[in-house]
Formats: structure tokens, C-alpha cells, sequence
């Protein structure tokens, strides 16, 4: 990771993304389970 080392802001930056995406990911699959489970 060269470029978080030249930018330390970056790694925080990409840590940040990537646990919005796994929550909102989670969020979505908590909303399709009940469905699944329904009509399966």
C-alpha cells in the first residue's frame, strides 16, 4: 500500500468506505432474509 504510506489520510479514508459498504451490504441482507423465509 505505497499510497497510504505517501498519504496517511488514505488508509483511514479506505477503512471508512469499506465499513459503510460492509453495513450497508449487512443492512440489505437483514432486509431480504425475512423474504427468503417466507416465500421459501
Amino acid at each position: 500500500m505505497e499510497l497510504a504510506a505517501r498519504h496517511p489520510r488514505t488508509g483511514e479514508l479506505l477503512s471508512t468506505v469499506k465499513f459503510m459498504v460492509q453495513t450497508l451490504a449487512a443492512g440489505e441482507l437483514r432486509r431480504e432474509l425475512p423474504v427468503a423465509w417466507t416465500y421459501g
